[in-house]
């Protein structure tokens, strides 16, 4: 994506649109191409501990722990329908199709942190290098 000035010299960041990723959860649909900035950090704080490792803090804490990752994925899908709150996906989603969930929601964060890196990586040999 690239941004370019228009002819009042003003960069609108705005005219950026990202391609629809539409997921179905409890028979509603959602556009949850759009992730506030707030999630992708919170969810690479995230990012080294497995689900099991969350679970072995303590059971209070593995709790306070999911119903955060459900505010998460709610913080994505409410603004596109506000039906779609932590309280509904928590209703209508088991374990194993919250982490799938997840997963899809995360996947453009992840492919990005990764492009990214490779990136830098190809910039420090090339920093070596010279």
């Amino acid at each position: 994506m690239r941004v370019e000035m228009n002819e009042q010299g003003i960069y609108n960041f705005d005219a950026l649109v990202s391609k629809p990723r539409i997921a179905q959860v409890g028979g509603e649909k959602v556009d949850v191409s759009i992730i506030p900035v707030a999630v992708t950090l919170a969810m690479a704080e995230r990012e080294d501990r497995t689900p099991a490792e969350i679970l072995l803090i303590s059971n209070d804490d593995a709790k306070s722990e999911m119903l955060e990752l459900f505010q998460l994925m709610a913080d994505v899908c409410t603004p596109k329908n506000p039906k779609v709150t932590r309280d509904f996906l928590m209703a209508h989603l088991n374990p194993e199709k919250f982490a799938a969930f997840i997963s899809f929601v995360m996947h453009p964060m992840h492919e990005k942190a990764a492009e990214f890196l490779e990136a830098d990586k190809g910039n420090a040999e090339t920093d070596e290098t010279a």
